[in-house]
């Protein structure tokens, strides 16, 4: 892996990328709570369908070839993450209704008392895709991070810090400040806002001469 490839911009993503899934799925509750209601099985649900996304992203991210492993790659994941993170935040209400009982007669077989099938349904479509590229990042930012004099765990560990803090940011920000503050839509809205500012960063640092063969 080439030395200085732009090794803050890289950190920046990792953190928001942390930031970004923490916050989508900190806010999901709250979007689907008029549909599906606030039980604990529908806060499993979210759960569950963001850390099975997760676990998909970090799966495809170890299976990339290193040599397409570069800046401009990760700022493409990065773009993608925040643009497939954008119809969460009008479509969720639509979708939902969809799969009410009423007036659409296959909701019957999908919806279950407390709405969870109906809600990983809507889980599936409109967080997951997001979770998975924003998982992807952490493998891809690692592995940039990696010089000869900074071996694998190392680079590992620094972007796992990062990605930390930035979920800390994403968990604290929509429930004490954004949520009450400026609704759902807009604390979506703002998780696809971090990773496009960190697709942008990323890109400034590829069209540097170092990084040029990246």
């Amino acid at each position: 892996m080439q030395e200085r490839l732009g090794q803050s911009s890289v950190l920046f993503a990792a953190f928001a990328a942390g930031a970004a899934v923490m916050l989508a799925e900190m806010t999901a509750p709250r979007a689907v709570a008029p549909l599906f209601g606030t039980s604990w099985r529908i806060w499993v649900t979210i759960i569950a369908g963001t850390m099975l996304a997760m676990a998909l992203g970090y799966y495809l991210a170890a299976r990339t070839r290193p040599e397409r492993v570069t800046l401009r790659r990760l700022a493409t994941l990065l773009t993608a993450s925040g643009l497939l993170a954008v119809p969460a935040a009008f479509l969720v209400a639509p979708v939902g209704r969809l799969l009410l009982p009423a007036p659409v007669p296959l909701a019957q077989l999908l919806v279950v008392d407390d709405g969870s099938r109906a809600c990983l349904l809507v889980v599936a479509l409109l967080f997951m895709p997001s979770a998975a590229c924003l998982a992807a990042v952490a493998p891809i930012c690692a592995r940039l991070r990696e010089t000869p004099q900074r071996d694998a765990g190392s680079a590992a560990g620094q972007v796992l810090a990062a990605g930390t803090l930035g979920s800390i940011l994403g968990t604290l920000a929509p429930t004490y400040w954004l949520l009450d503050g400026v609704g759902v839509r807009m604390t979506l809205l703002s998780g696809t806002a971090l990773p496009l500012l960190a697709a942008g960063c990323v890109l400034i640092a590829a069209q540097s001469p170092v990084s040029r063969k990246a």
